[in-house]
């Protein structure tokens, strides 16, 4: 299990990865009106 943590460890950060942009795409939306109008 310690000899190949990479295939395991992928798929979370992958997600994690995803998750942080749409988030990262929401606040940008929100903190600027002026793309909204």
């Amino acid at each position: 299990m310690k000899s190949n943590p990479v295939p395991t460890d992928e798929p979370l950060r992958k997600e994690g990865n995803e998750q942080r942009s749409a988030t990262s795409c929401l606040v940008n939306l929100s903190m600027n009106p002026v793309l909204q109008s």
